[in-house]
């Protein structure tokens, strides 16, 4: 029981983090538009605010790594892919241009929820 209820809180966390950079990207963003201020501290704000969003994104596509996989249409495979293929593939809702690992085969791969075989 113990390790469900630490596996639970160490999914939150990431999701918390994103969460807390973008609304301090946006308010920053905010901030630097609704008040009276100088120019220079206005890029500063906006450089900051980008700063944030920049790793609330990044924090989105490494929460959709760890806990996302794949399943490959013409082998059946489930997989996860690379960051790097993450981040570079096409993709719509529910399916990312991905290699299958198991048949090489490069197409639209169903996104699935990950199974108990695929956490870490």
């Amino acid at each position: 029981m113990i390790g469900k209820a630490e596996k639970t809180k160490k999914r939150a966390l990431p999701v918390a983090a994103v969460i807390a950079a973008f609304s301090a990207g946006g308010a920053l963003i905010f901030s630097a538009a609704l008040l009276p201020l100088s120019t220079g501290l206005r890029i500063f704000l906006l450089g900051i605010a980008l700063l944030a969003l920049a790793g609330g994104v990044v924090g989105c596509l490494v929460r959709e790594r760890q806990t996302a996989c794949y399943a490959c249409p013409c082998c059946g495979a489930r997989f996860r892919p690379t960051l790097q293929s993450t981040v570079s593939g096409p993709h719509t809702f529910r399916k990312r241009k991905l290699k299958c690992p198991q048949c090489g085969e490069i197409s639209y791969c169903r996104k699935e929820q990950a199974s108990a075989r695929f956490d870490r």
